[in-house]
């Protein structure tokens, strides 16, 4: 069996890695394919070809998985003839990439034989009647914009991004250290993304606000900014580079990812505003903590119900929630912060297994 995965940002690296290595332990031969064609929101501009190899080469070392199943391949905006040279001269069984729907600014379209496609799908309403592939695999459960599991040809096998926790860890020096030398309890900051400058004014000084009280109260703290920052208007990371203990600005080459690992492992997750992150930290913080800046719009605070999805719309049962416009004491609101049950409730080993077995039932019906 021959695997392709298409990896057009960073966010498909996260979703794609832990079937990629499954994918290798158990056997099949991967080819990834690494498109930085956009242009906006090149996430992927940010990491060296060089480096994304070392890591690949690495994780398949620390896994005890032979080198000679992958090969990997990265194009460009000037890249397409070469692209097509090279889909041709294989022969895959299976292509997984996301819907063109969900690729914006592309300069080109990578093409290829819609009849071994399998979309992995991050919003239900990208899935159309007359939508051609294998299967669609579903990001989340049954989520606000999501068709019923098995309907339109459409499986929600689990989270699968979270990885088989028989996979061996990889992680960046910088994490690693952190990881062998914290001796404290930790708190782990996820950034949402601020759509613009004014959006960045608005909520700064609750962030730090709640950082400095958070260092007062003995925590290391973790910031994981978001990659597809454009410019500082786009991100918090310049204003607590200073004063948290470890910042991650670049994730894509961590296994699994740092999203996952810290808000599993952490003492507590602070997710800002509206992110579909808040439901990483339902399912994995033992305790998630919500902190929403006063002046959040209307949209976005109808958006945070979304985030939630149908099964956590009962919000203080999941988490501790900090409003700005109603609470006033972001250090003793902290301070007394209490634990939730994570509710992930999946077996993620079992998971793989129903994953691959509905991929080797229609690779058999093919052969």
């Amino acid at each position: 069996m021959k695997m392709c995965f298409y990896i057009f940002q960073t966010l498909d690296i996260q979703d794609y890695m832990p079937v990629i290595v499954e994918s290798l332990m158990r056997e099949i031969k991967v080819s990834i394919f690494f498109f930085d064609i956009t242009t906006k929101k090149r996430t992927l501009a940010a990491y060296d070809a060089k480096d994304i190899d070392d890591f690949l080469t690495n994780l398949c070392q620390v896994n005890g998985i032979d080198t000679r199943l992958i090969k990997v391949k990265h194009f460009t905006k000037t890249s397409q003839n070469k692209y097509r040279q090279i889909y041709d001269s294989e022969d895959f069984d299976f292509v997984i990439t996301r819907h063109k729907n969900q690729i914006k600014y592309k300069v080109w379209d990578p093409i290829f034989d819609k009849k071994k496609v399998i979309y992995f799908i991050i919003k239900g309403v990208q899935i159309l009647e007359n939508t051609s592939s294998l299967m669609n695999v579903m990001r989340y459960e049954n989520e606000l914009y999501f068709p019923k599991n098995g309907t339109n040809n459409s499986f929600y096998f689990g989270v699968l991004r979270y990885g088989n926790p028989n996979h061996e860890n990889y992680f960046s020096p910088n994490i690693s250290n952190f990881i062998n030398n914290n001796t404290k309890k930790t708190c782990f900051v996820i950034e949402t993304w601020p759509r613009n400058r004014e959006y960045k004014e608005n909520g700064k000084d609750i962030l730090i606000k709640a950082i400095d009280a958070l260092k007062d109260l003995d925590y290391n703290i973790i910031y994981k900014a978001r990659e597809k920052a454009t410019s500082s208007d786009n991100t918090y990371a310049d204003l607590v580079k200073d004063r948290v203990d470890l910042l991650i600005e670049n994730d894509a080459l961590n296994y699994p990812s740092s999203l996952f690992y810290f808000s599993k492992n952490s003492d507590m997750t602070i997710t800002l505003d509206a992110t579909s992150s808040m439901l990483d930290s339902i399912y994995l913080s033992k305790m998630p903590v919500v902190i929403i800046h006063k002046s959040l719009s209307k949209r976005y605070r109808d958006f945070f119900k979304v985030c939630l999805g149908k099964k956590f719309q009962d919000c203080n049962q999941y988490v501790n929630l900090y409003d700005e416009k109603y609470n006033e004491d972001v250090k003793l609101f902290l301070k007394n912060v209490t634990n939730r049950s994570p509710q992930l409730g999946e077996d993620l080993v079992e998971n793989f297994e129903k994953f691959f077995e509905k991929v080797n039932k229609i690779w058999n019906s093919n052969q």
